[in-house]
């Protein structure tokens, strides 16, 4: 049976590690993707965004930063390198759409692969591009299976998973 491929971008994943807004809807979506109900993929630039962010934050250290890597890695989440094609796609967006080159990746990815781009940042939802979903939404569209909201195997610093 195939499952319902999603793209995620950097503000999904960064709440899989730290505690924010939003967190135990980002968890029960992580839940998903541990489980294999759905695929996620993500542009390679997820892993700088997100490294980058934790590097900047004083409650992770230097090895957090390296579990988290790990952590995501093992995750199931699909890294897409970069070609050309996304590139061009993405510049196109960028300034069609009036956002950054890094969001219009995310974004660039979702339309080729012609699948929705889960987002909770606000700037990026409010494009009017049908391939955006808000996280809320996201989850509304999902079963309501009763996972545990920690993930079977990964890291999360205030978790302790």
């Amino acid at each position: 049976m195939a499952t319902q491929t999603y793209v995620i971008d950097s503000s999904i994943a960064i709440k899989w590690y730290t505690q924010e807004a939003d967190t135990s809807s980002a968890l029960r979506l992580r839940s998903f993707l541990m489980n294999r109900t759905i695929t996620l993929i993500a542009p390679d630039l997820i892993l700088y965004e997100l490294c980058n962010a934790l590097r900047w934050n004083k409650q992770f250290s230097r090895n957090d930063v390296f579990l988290v890597l790990a952590s995501l890695w093992a995750s199931g989440l699909r890294i897409v390198s970069p070609r050309i094609g996304l590139m061009e796609d993405a510049i196109r967006i960028a300034f069609d759409a009036h956002v950054t080159l890094y969001d219009a990746s995310f974004l660039a990815l979702a339309q080729q692969e012609r699948v929705k781009l889960i987002t909770s940042d606000v700037k990026l939802a409010k494009t009017s591009s049908p391939y955006v979903l808000t996280l809320k939404d996201c989850l509304e569209e999902l079963p309501s299976e009763n996972f545990d909201n920690r993930p079977k195997r990964g890291y999360s610093k205030f978790s302790g998973t």
